[in-house]
């Protein structure tokens, strides 16, 4: 039928169309008006609440249609669910035999038409050509017999099954069978099953119906036959396996799993807080598992190294998953479960007082989400492991899971979680510090359990590092131009979790998606896109700050006191390793901290309303209280040195002595270019003493060498004091501050003092001449190098002035010493003497005891200062301040 309209007909559809448009759009603004007019009509208000009566009433008739709607297609879904389940190995059985008679029938036509098979298959062409079919009573006994036998398998798969867990202790016993129900294993080993004997059960029905018998199909039953018997001997050769915690325990994480990637921004009604209460529901039923299954494996008497890690190994592994979905979820999600936080009665809103002393009752506590359910539950469960096997194991376990630990430690600092990361390093490092307090090694009797416990120490101190470097990558990564690109091309809609931003910026997209769509709803205006820029950058300001607080606390809340307790306790070698990691820790700190710098000055030049509040940042002052710690680590690290110096290592531990009397000369060096006479006096007397103990050790080690080889390598340590010594004198000299010198010539003094001093004298005076005598670069020579090239940066600070004499004008260092005259003259090209050469011939060589030795084979610094460039009453009070005598010579 042809329907035309006319154009009045037409004009008046366009009117309708056009009116019913603009109430919608003016419907907020209409509905205020009608509101504002006619509120103080009796009439209005009944109309209205008849009206929304109405509303209700088909909204709730509207509801229970759907729900009845849903529960009727619920029911068919299950009842086709069962119906598919139990019907879909029939149809696949049916299909299988159909094809099985049809392939067989277009093999034999094939084999008798094919010139090549009567050539190379004669016995198949004359089977196909006879068409010889096996006799029946035969073949239904074959199928029958292999039905049997796949039953009998059955039976003892069902019972491999129900009794596998029957060790095990009542709760686990459940868990395990339930979840030996969903592993995916499991089901296909059924499914075999179960499809063979329904296809075997098909063939005999088709051969009692007088169809002819299927060679192929007796095939194909002998090969499912043969298959189920490989099956079952796999089955009984793993039949221990059955319960493993380890196996069976990806189950649950699986589910864990895809109900986390459920509840993110590409789940299914991912905003629904229904949903997302399900989802945490399924997801905390599995994780009750998982902790069924790791608590099962600590009742045990004694503890299972290997199946602990395993265990281990395969929980941990969800963690870096996990840490990837949490930023695809919105930051308000029931994923989180709540967990009441009471607040104080003074910080309280009016309401709150207000209803409680009403009541005379308590504050009501608010419900806050907690981000970390799931971690904190894995990370207690690890916290128990590592302890009980560092108790009664061999501490196998212990150390593979710290490793574990160390990674997802990293991922908080990545994601500027530096605050709970703390928590956790406190909750890891308890058991750990606890367990190891009356540890004593025996190096005389070295064990496996003693390696793994001395490297669960140093896996502890590894953690903070992780942490703090893994904020560094996330600050190097996450740059403002890309913050503030991402957010200018943000769809809001959809994608304000694509950034992938930590949580704070997270939280303040979730805010201004809601503030905007606010504005849209209201007056259709959406402020501009550098203000939302802006607030996100000051999210992740204050979440960075909070994170540089948290790690800047560590040196000290974490390493030191950790080194405190052991080294009152007499773990001298506890303490040295924490301490080693603790500076380790402020060196990479300041290392990276250019990383935040930049970050901090970036986001600082977006600041466009300057009274917006913001961060007050004192990175400088941050740096400057980092490389205090540093140094107070370093100098605890120096009072280890007497403890490490008595104790014996094996060959597989580190050399922590060594490396500790190598930092205490370096340390020195710098405390004496830095003019902290009080760090020299505390610290120098004990590199003395760890240099003469690691020549003792290295002489006892060297004996089987060569003698110039094992002398050369020995002596290396020595070198160096006497090198550090003189450098420390020159700096004295150069600052002017005698103070510098006093703890070195106090510590010498002392030592020479409790020695036979013409004999030691007698032998360092060997020891430079054989030095000096080589030919070559000695072992340590690069390293004494590198001071020497930094104490000549120190002495072209020195003022130099013109002085004529000579064919032409020179420079001339200008100094009250003529130590530093001589050493300064030729700084720009490197001076000719070492620290070694000023502490010999100022020192040593003036010693009464000295008298008549010949310490050196080539120049002396005392001839240089016989030079013009000093006066001889300067070089005679030089000399004094080296050795420390007094004006009449004494």
């Amino acid at each position: 039928m042809d329907v035309r309209l006319s154009a009045t007909q037409i004009g008046a559809l366009a009117a309708l169309v056009l009116t019913v448009a603009l109430l919608y759009v003016v419907r907020h603004p209409l509905r205020a008006w009608i509101v504002s007019h006619l509120k103080d009509h009796e009439v209005f208000w009944r109309v209205r609440r008849r009206y929304q009566s109405w509303v209700f009433a088909v909204a709730r008739a509207r509801y229970r249609s759907r729900f009845s709607r849903e529960r009727s297609r619920e029911a068919a879904r299950v009842s086709l669910a069962f119906l598919r389940k139990a019907t879909l190995g029939v149809v696949a059985a049916t299909i299988s035999v159909v094809a099985c008679y049809l392939v067989e029938d277009l093999a034999l036509d094939f084999l008798r038409q094919s010139g090549w098979s009567r050539r190379y298959l004669p016995w198949f062409v004359e089977v196909a050509n006879r068409k010889v079919l096996v006799d029946a009573t035969l073949y239904s006994t074959l199928v029958a017999a292999s039905i049997g036998v796949l039953g009998v398998f059955i039976a003892l798969f069902v019972s491999a099954l129900a009794t596998s867990a029957e060790p095990l202790s009542g709760r686990v016993s459940l868990v395990a069978r339930r979840l030996l129900l969903k592993d995916p294993q499991v089901g296909v080993i059924a499914r075999l099953f179960s499809f063979s004997v329904t296809f075997g059960i098909l063939l005999l029905l088709l051969q009692a119906g007088g169809v002819r018998s299927s060679l192929l199909g007796l095939s194909v039953v002998a090969f499912l036959t043969a298959l189920a018997v490989l099956v079952a001997a796999r089955l009984v050769q793993g039949g221990f396996y059955f319960v493993d915690p380890s196996r069976l325990v990806f189950v649950p994480l699986s589910e864990i799993e895809r109900s986390a990637r459920r509840a993110t921004s590409g789940g299914f009604r991912f905003l629904d807080p229904s949903f997302q209460a399900h989802y945490r529901e399924r997801a905390n039923a599995s994780l009750d598992d998982v902790t069924v299954l790791w608590e099962g494996e600590l009742q045990g008497p004694t503890v299972q190294d290997p199946n602990l890690a395993a265990l281990g190994r395969a929980v941990m592994s969800l963690l870096p998953e996990y840490v990837g979905l949490k930023r695809q979820m919105p930051t308000e999600s029931h994923w989180y479960e709540r967990q009441p936080r009471h607040q104080e009665w003074y910080l309280a809103s009016h309401a709150e007082i207000q209803v409680a002393a009403a009541t005379e009752t308590p504050l009501q506590p608010k419900l806050e989400p907690n981000p970390f359910w799931i971690e904190d539950a894995i990370v207690r469960l690890g916290t128990s492991s590592i302890d009980r096997s560092v108790r009664e194991g061999t501490g196998v376990a212990a150390s593979e899971l710290l490793g574990y630990l160390s990674r997802f430690i990293e991922l908080q600092g990545r994601e500027w979680e530096c605050e709970q990361g703390v928590k956790w390093l406190e909750s890891i490092s308890a058991p750990v510090s606890e367990a190891l307090r009356d540890w004593v090694p025996d190096p005389s009797k070295p064990s496996l359990t003693d390696d793994y416990r001395l490297s669960m120490v140093d896996s502890i101190g590894l953690l903070p590092i992780a942490l703090q470097l893994g904020m560094f990558q996330r600050a190097r990564e996450m740059t403002v131009a890309s913050v503030c690109e991402g957010v200018r091309r943000l769809r809001w809609k959809t994608d304000i979790y694509s950034l992938n931003l930590p949580l704070r910026g997270r939280k303040t997209l979730e805010e201004m998606r809601m503030a905007r769509d606010f504005e849209i709803r209201s007056d259709g205006e959406v402020t501009a896109t550098w203000y939302f820029q802006q607030l996100v950058l000051r999210a992740l300001e204050y979440q960075l700050e909070a994170a540089l607080q948290s790690l800047a606390e560590l040196p000290t809340t974490f390493y030191k006191k950790q080194a405190q307790e052991a080294f009152e306790a007499n773990r001298v070698l506890l303490a040295a390793i924490t301490l080693t990691r603790g500076v380790e820790y402020c060196h990479k700190f300041l290392a990276n901290f250019e990383d935040i710098e930049r970050f901090v000055a970036d986001a600082s030049a977006k600041h466009v309303l300057k009274d917006l509040p913001s961060p007050t940042w004192d990175l400088e002052g941050l740096k400057s209280s980092l490389v205090a710690v540093r140094l107070e680590l370093l100098e605890f690290l120096c009072k280890c040195i007497p403890g490490l110096a008595v104790q014996e290592r094996p060959a597989n531990w580190p050399d922590f002595f060594g490396r500790t009397v190598h930092t205490a000369g370096d340390l020195c060096i710098q405390a004496a270019f830095d003019l902290q006479p009080q760090t020299i006096a505390r610290i120098f007397r004990l590199y003395l003493v760890g240099v003469l103990s690691v020549y003792e050790k290295l002489r006892q080690q060297l004996s089987d060498y060569d003698p110039q080889v094992a002398v050369t390598w020995m002596t290396e340590p020595l070198i160096d004091l006497l090198d550090v010594s003189g450098y420390c004198f020159l700096m004295s000299e150069m600052a002017q501050d005698e103070s510098l010198w006093v703890p070195v010539r106090g510590a010498w003094t002392s030592y020479l003092d409790s020695v036979d001093r013409p004999q030691t004298l007698n032998y360092l005076a060997t020891v430079i001449r054989l030095h000096e005598s080589q030919f070559g670069i000695h072992p340590r020579a690069v390293w004494r190098t590198g001071w020497k090239m930094a104490v000549d940066r120190k002495l072209e600070e020195v003022p130099q002035e013109y002085e004529n004499g000579g064919w032409m004008p020179h420079q001339v260092p200008k100094h009250e010493s003529p130590l530093v005259r001589v050493c300064a003259r030729e700084a720009p090209m490197g001076s000719m003497y070492s620290g070694m050469d000023i502490f010999v011939d100022l020192y040593l060589s003036q010693l009464p005891e000295a008298a008549g030795l010949e310490f050196r084979t080539r120049y002396r610094l005392i001839d240089s200062l016989d030079h013009p460039a000093g006066r001889e009453e300067d070089v005679v009070a030089l000399i004094r301040r080296a050795t420390g005598q007094d004006n009449n010579g004494t």
